[in-house]
Parts: structure tokens; sequence; C-alpha cells
């Protein structure tokens, strides 16, 4: 989408959601001026409306997460980013990948969710997203082809399961 090429910091890898005509993109690789990688824990806001589209705001700074391809959608007024991808020169100590984030738009405050999940790399995820709703129950299925699993992620629980699918696992057949 062309908004991705208008973001300053964060250059791919991060997840977006649309809440009340803007859009919220948070993660991703980064750029510094001396074209080292890092990994972004800004999240940004764009007016779809607006008259500059290269406007960008930073809206706030993750606390505990620097996420590269997380699962990312908003309900309500609250953006949920779950799981990500580690990279080899993140180290042993990363644990981003593990965890996930909400963000309420109106308080302004971030939540570190109970999200323990060894491994899960949602790649394609944000195009694999889906919400089951049922009654007073919300689950978010994030699917991740690279390990070949599901995410089952319930927000009134704070509680997650993960089910393999051999059947989803096209690591082996995604190019190089």
């Amino acid at each position: 989408m062309y908004f991705l090429l208008l973001l300053k910091e964060s250059k791919a890898g991060g997840g977006w959601a649309l809440v009340d005509g803007h859009i919220y993109w948070a993660g991703g690789i980064t750029k510094s001026l001396l074209e080292r990688v890092g990994y972004s824990m800004k999240l940004y806001r764009h007016n779809i409306r607006s008259a500059q589209p290269e406007f960008w705001e930073c809206v706030s700074h993750s606390k505990e997460l620097q996420q590269y391809e997380p699962c990312a959608l908003a309900l309500g007024r609250t953006i949920y980013f779950l799981g990500g991808t580690k990279f080899p020169d993140m180290g042993d100590n990363y644990e981003g990948r593990h965890c996930g984030e909400a963000y309420n738009i109106d308080t302004k405050s971030w939540k570190l969710l109970a999200l323990n999940v060894q491994d899960f790399a949602p790649i394609f995820s944000r195009k694999t997203t889906a919400v089951m709703k049922e009654e007073n129950d919300v689950t978010v299925v994030c699917c991740s082809f690279r390990a070949g699993n599901l995410l089952f992620y319930k927000l009134n629980l704070d509680g997650f399961k993960v089910e393999v699918h051999p059947n989803f696992n096209f690591s082996n057949s995604l190019p190089n």
C-alpha cells in the first residue's frame, strides 16, 4: 500500500489497523542515518482524509516490545499487536515475539498481554488475522505459514492456545 512508503522511520514488517479514519502503524524495521537496522517501538497515526498524505504522527512508544511482523487488529478503540518474528541478531534475550500488547486509543496506554508463545512467527499474518465473536467471547486467530501454526487468543480471558497444522507449513516452499 502507498502509505507504507510514506513512513519516515519504519520501512517494512510492521502491523497496521484502521480506527475511525486513522491508520495506526507499529513495529517493523527501522533505518537510522548510519544505515543501521533496528526494530521500532513507536506507534504512528495517519488521518486518511488528510490533505498531507506524507504526514504521520508518532502517538506513543511501546514500553515493552519491538515488534516485527506482528498480527495486528483493532477492536473498538483498542489495537492489538500479537507475536512477531525473531531475527538472529536479536540474541537469545529477545522475547518480543513471544508476547502481545494492546494500545487503548482513549486512555493512551499500553497493556502487556499474557501471550507466551514460543517461536510463533506470523509471516503473512496481516492477511490472515480473523476475529470470532460469540456473545461476550472474542477470539483472535492468526496463522503462521512459516511455523505451520494457528494461534487462538481469547481477549476476554487474556489466554491463548497454539495448534500445529503441518499442512499450513510452507516454510520449505517459500522463495528465498
